[in-house]
């Protein structure tokens, strides 16, 4: 009987200790790592994409997607005509 209240005072004198050294090292962990980093070290925005070539003879389209505000090149009669994606 001794014994058994002895290893229970045991267990709950180490119980007590154990789960508080487990909140301080969550708590050391958390400020080792210190702040988020800013917003912009994200990802970057998604692409946005155009299929149209504007140019300052007009506009004509494209064969496939291209990132909007790339360069591109529009044929017209008179010769070709470089401008931008919209």
């Amino acid at each position: 009987m001794i014994a058994g209240v002895a290893a229970a005072l045991a267990l709950g004198i180490t119980a007590g200790p154990s789960s508080a050294s487990a909140e301080d090292s969550e708590f050391q962990l958390a400020q080792y790592w210190g702040d988020p980093p800013p917003r912009r070290w994200g990802p970057p925005p998604p692409r946005r994409w155009g299929r149209a070539c504007y140019t300052t003879r007009g506009t004509c389209g494209l064969e496939e997607r291209v990132p909007r505000g790339a360069p591109c090149r529009c044929f017209f009669p008179g010769g070709p005509k470089r401008g931008n994606v919209i």
